[in-house]
């Protein structure tokens, strides 16, 4: 139906107000309303490259991280009976609980991995793109742990494709990204305290004992850096605690083990 049609329905017929008011809604909708579709699917890549996205660019590297944290130590705690299932045994598997990480599985190695990648491609981006020094700093900071958390869990080390190598090669690449973050820090304390921190447990685990204290005596035994979680939404939630905290049901349970008192 056309609206001249419809406006000349009006004018054509004794007033009825409910009448007149539903066909000028009529006229109103059909000309203010627009049907088309715009989808513009993912965002561009060259988008990340602007200096307004670098922090988000960043964030993504802790969410990446914070996903690989949660599934290991909840896999791994499971096998080593620092957490048992309680209630729920769908979060904790059979084969896990027996210490059987099956190649089907796939989410320790995934997940690790993925957040390694998302750090040295940030660094990489970040670097190209001329962000400032606190950019890179914080990048460096989180790509290192996660490559810190790789070299600790994963036996192999393959970098985008390559060859297997020793696991070694992930913690060198962390002490690399930590020793970029300090120097990139400039006055940040607390980034500088975190990455010193993270180089010292990194030297631990390649047996670099000498480096290693000399790094842990600079910083405070208070000294605490942490993984960013949020309950706001489940996507963003610390498992661990989350599947203990009784919210609403307890999956976990560190009941029967050395944890349930030392805490």
């Amino acid at each position: 139906m056309k609206t001249i049609n419809a406006a000349a329905a009006v004018h054509c017929r004794p007033y009825a107000p409910g009448r007149a008011f539903a066909s000028a809604m009529f006229v109103l909708a059909a000309t203010a309303c627009n049907f088309d579709v715009s989808n513009p699917g993912p965002v561009e890549d060259k988008i990340l490259n602007d200096a307004s996205s670098h922090s988000a660019v960043v964030n993504g590297i802790a969410r990446a991280l914070s996903d690989a944290v949660n599934n290991h130590t909840l896999q791994t705690s499971a096998s080593t009976r620092e957490v048992h299932a309680s209630g729920n045994t769908g979060t904790i598997s059979v084969q896990i609980g027996q210490g059987l990480f099956l190649p089907e599985q796939g989410g320790l190695w995934s997940s690790a991995q993925r957040a390694r990648w998302v750090g040295d491609d940030a660094v990489r981006r970040l670097g190209e793109a001329g962000a400032t020094p606190a950019i890179l700093a914080q990048a460096r900071l989180w790509a290192g742990f996660a490559s810190r958390l790789a070299g600790a869990n994963l036996c192999e080390a393959v970098i985008d494709g390559g060859a297997a190598q020793a696991h070694t090669v992930f913690l060198t690449r962390a002490v690399e990204h930590f020793t970029k973050a300090i120097e990139l820090a400039g006055n940040d304390a607390n980034l500088k305290r975190a990455a010193t921190a993270g180089r010292a447990s990194t030297y631990r685990s390649l047996g670099n004992w000498t480096a290693a204290v000399a790094d842990a005596t600079r910083e405070p035994d208070s000294a605490r850096f942490q993984a960013k979680y949020s309950s706001e939404e489940p996507g963003q939630r610390n498992e661990q605690y989350f599947y203990v905290a009784n919210a609403p049901y307890r999956a976990t349970s560190v009941w029967g083990t050395m944890y349930e008192q030392y805490y």
